[in-house]
């Protein structure tokens, strides 16, 4: 199947254009680069746990007693995924495709960490921007951005249904993003040494070093500080500041407060965030919700951007490597060039420093590049899917707990206690989906899904 699918692209493909040459009309129809894209994706889900030697499938036969799952693991698949992201890579390349940099897109000058905070936004929002390879129609992000907006003005709570701030990241993903040396806040030397790690629930005052991401004076959780520019420009959380929205001056933004009866916390029955954080990364910095007219431009959600791409032919070509001690250079390169984008020293510098000496090796990369995709994609609907064909999710999501802050309290003491929303479940019958009933009828060769 996985061959069928490649030859397919690989025909189509020669017929596609490198790029869309009549940009008014016919943006977001396929290109080479979109095809070589999806071509890579595919490879690399082939090549990954899931489906490369799962012996928890090995029962699971067709018809004629052959394994549906490759029950040996082949490192040639990441070989041939390596391969695909690096052709994908180039050919994206060769039509123009680049990072997405705010600076230079909107010429706008600010502050170099708020601009790091807005490159990796403006990569999903921004409309079809020079990072974008491939992305669906735009049709649904209006309302998508008005579930994750949050009212920021005393008027807005009258917009209800426009300002919903119900689209809610959970504590755990606030807690995935980096420390600002850029490696993961349970392994930094300096917020261990500090008691910042194990005091991070606690509440602190934002200082003017703070100021561009939180407001100077403002008590908020640890957690919320001196953190890399990712996080800034994904989440909203109590005290953040907010961009944008007719406010575009780094000296004079909105600021989110999000206690209950604040005018971004707790006001109705429902439209409010659960967890305490927003979706900032998904909402256009240039809307406007104001008293009298609503401007929400709306934009082609991504499918794969060149980010994504960059990361994927990191990890293929670790996973490529037959020696674990030995780590090829461009799987630095290629992990190297997305952190840079967002201010953050390389990884073999940023772990010397301040943390181990984990790069080093093949299983020290592969935790590096899989937190790496976490972060950079987070909110973009990857990570669960990265989870699933890295044979993770079960581990992750069965019996834990979607936690947040205690949102329905008024004061700083109260609001900053970490509260269990939900307990989730994961079985092994959920990394496959359910085979449609009628489909099997239609077709007796199909067989359902294990558990199903």
């Amino acid at each position: 199947m996985v061959n069928y699918i490649v030859n397919l692209i690989n025909e189509a493909a020669e017929d596609l254009p490198l790029k869309i040459q009549n940009e008014a009309t016919e943006m977001g129809r396929l290109t080479q680069p979109a095809a070589l894209a999806i071509k890579a994706k595919t490879l690399l889900l082939a090549a990954s746990p899931l489906f490369n030697g799962n012996t928890d499938y090995a029962n699971f036969k067709d018809w004629d007693g052959e394994p549906y799952f490759p029950q040996e693991y082949s490192s040639n698949k990441w070989k041939l995924a390596a391969d695909a992201c690096e052709e994908a890579i180039n050919i994206a390349t060769e039509a123009g495709h680049r990072l997405y940099n705010f600076g230079e897109e909107s010429l706008t000058k600010l502050p170099d960490e708020l601009m790091q905070s807005m490159n990796v936004r403006q990569a999903v929002t921004e409309r079809f921007n020079s990072e974008l390879i491939w992305g669906c129609g735009k049709s649904h992000t209006r309302d998508l951005q008005c579930h994750c907006q949050p009212r920021l003005a005393a008027y807005q709570i009258e917009k209800e249904y426009t300002c919903r701030g119900m689209y809610a990241p959970t504590l755990d993903i606030a807690e995935m993003f980096y420390s600002s040396n850029g490696v993961p806040i349970e392994e930094d030397k300096e917020w261990i040494d500090s008691n910042d790690y194990s005091e991070r629930y606690q509440v602190a005052t934002a200082t003017e070093e703070n100021k561009y991401f939180v407001k100077e004076g403002y008590q908020t959780a640890k957690l919320n500080l001196n953190r890399e520019p990712r996080f800034y420009g994904t989440l909203g959380f109590d005290g953040s500041s907010w961009y944008g929205h007719g406010k575009n001056d780094p000296d004079d933004m909105y600021y989110l407060e999000a206690k209950k009866g604040q005018v971004s916390g707790q006001s109705s029955l429902a439209l409010y965030s659960i967890t305490g954080y927003y979706a900032k990364k998904l909402i256009y910095y240039k809307n406007i919700i104001s008293e009298t007219s609503e401007v929400i431009e709306e934009y082609p959600f991504p499918i794969v951007r060149l980010a994504d791409l960059y990361l994927m032919y990191a990890e293929a070509l670790n996973e490529a490597t037959e020696n674990g001690e030995f780590v090829p250079a461009a799987v630095y390169t290629n992990i190297d060039i997305v952190r840079k984008r967002s201010g953050l020293e390389g990884v073999v510098d940023s772990w010397k420093k301040y943390s181990t000496n984990k790069p080093s090796t093949k299983e020290g990369m592969r935790e590096i590049i899989r937190k790496e995709r976490q972060i950079e994609l987070a909110l973009e609907g990857v990570r669960y899917h990265d989870l699933r064909r890295w044979k993770l999710a079960r581990s992750t999501y069965n019996n834990t707990f979607i936690r947040g802050w205690s949102i329905d309290q008024e004061n700083t003491e109260d609001y900053y206690v970490i509260r269990n929303i939900a307990q989730k479940k994961y079985s092994q019958k959920d990394y496959l989906w359910p085979v449609k009933y009628d489909d099997i009828i239609r077709n007796p060769k199909l067989k359902q899904n294990p558990g199903w």
